[in-house]
Order: C-alpha cells, then structure tokens, then sequence
C-alpha cells in the first residue's frame, strides 16, 4: 500500500515536471531514463 503512494507521488511529480519543461528538457529526461534502465540491464547481465 505505501509502494504504491510512493509510485503515484513520482508518477504526479513527473506529470508536473513535464507539463512545465521544454523539448529540450524533456530530451534530457528521457536519455536520463534511458540511461537508467542500461545501468540497470548491464548489471543483471554481469549477475
């Protein structure tokens, strides 16, 4: 129950942050996220 408030928290606050960014921030967020899940894939892979 308190993960998913936690999830609904992030998910409005990226709503937000995305409603008020630029393109260019809204490139930056992406390739960040991106980025993210790689570091997340090539550290299962070496698991």
């Amino acid at each position: 129950m308190y993960n998913a408030k936690v999830k609904n928290y992030q998910k409005e606050a990226l709503k937000t942050r995305v409603a008020g960014a630029d393109r260019y921030e809204i490139i930056q967020m992406l390739m960040a996220g991106a980025i993210e899940k790689m570091v997340v894939a090539k550290v299962a892979i070496e698991k």
